[in-house]
């Protein structure tokens, strides 16, 4: 009976996270992560591990979610590719670094140091006065570095990375309808660098007595919440060309300060 509420509540969150997928841009972590410690309990899960498998099947999800929802993009002309090929590089690596750092941090630090920083980027986004970074587009070098930090975070929290590419983008005045677009791309990199570290980096199998899993990543959980948030990406990306500039940047300030708190009180 745990195991069916367990599968059920995954697809309910699937169905959420993709709709904030297609409409915000974001990688559907900030919700998966926090939601998916808490079920975990459902499968007996030791609770020293939570984290790490709830963020290791994060990034298994998103690999599929921000490919679908990048694809829209690209279709839709909203990705900056003369910026996208100086962060590729570094967002792979720092991906792959986040993945393997995560066995020597804690994360109670993590959790506190990023709440922090999400909720002053909500707050900046919702004041609508986001720092001037327009040198941001000038400098290589500078950008391909903070996209590899980025990178390096986000796999650290199992975030796609969308919470902080989409700020730093904004900041480097690109239109939030263009950051949204590039923060897909960006995101699906990041999962997908992170999701293979985590699929070797285990120590031990979490999953006693559980089949279908691979180092930290649950499988039942992934395709549960891939079932829902593919067609609710889709249909995100839809609203989001329906809707306009300010309402969207808002909705996203929002969603981070609840993410924030969320995070913060855990």
């Amino acid at each position: 009976m745990d195991i069916l509420l367990f599968l059920l509540s995954c697809i309910g969150i699937g169905a959420f996270c993709g709709l904030c997928v297609g409409l915000l841009g974001i990688g559907s972590g900030v919700i998966i992560v926090p939601a998916l410690s808490a079920l975990l309990v459902l499968i007996n899960i030791p609770v020293d591990e939570r984290l790490q498998v709830a963020i290791a099947t994060s990034l298994a999800t998103m690999v599929v979610t921000t490919a679908v929802s990048s694809f829209r993009q690209i279709l839709k002309k909203n990705v900056r590719v003369d910026m996208l090929k100086y962060m590729v590089p570094t967002i792979i690596l720092g991906g792959m670094l986040g993945a393997i750092l995560i066995r020597y941090i804690a994360a109670p630090w993590l959790k506190g140091f990023f709440s922090i920083i999400l909720f002053l980027m909500a707050l900046n986004l919702w004041r609508d006065r986001m720092p001037n970074w327009h040198d941001l587009q000038k400098r290589p070098w500078l950008l391909s570095t903070a996209s590899g930090g980025i990178a390096t975070l986000s796999t650290l929290l199992g975030l796609g990375g969308g919470v902080f590419f989409i700020p730093v983008l904004r900041g480097a005045q690109v239109p939030i309808k263009e950051a949204i677009g590039t923060s897909n791309i960006c995101s699906f990199l990041v999962s997908l660098s992170g999701t293979m570290v985590y699929i070797f980096n285990a120590k031990s199998s979490p999953f006693d007595g559980l089949s279908w899993h691979t180092g930290y990543i649950y499988w039942p959980a992934v395709i549960g919440i891939i079932i829902t948030s593919i067609p609710f990406a889709v249909l995100g990306t839809h609203l989001m060309h329906r809707a306009a500039s300010a309402h969207l940047q808002r909705a996203f300030a929002v969603l981070l300060m609840l993410v924030a708190f969320s995070m913060f009180l855990s």
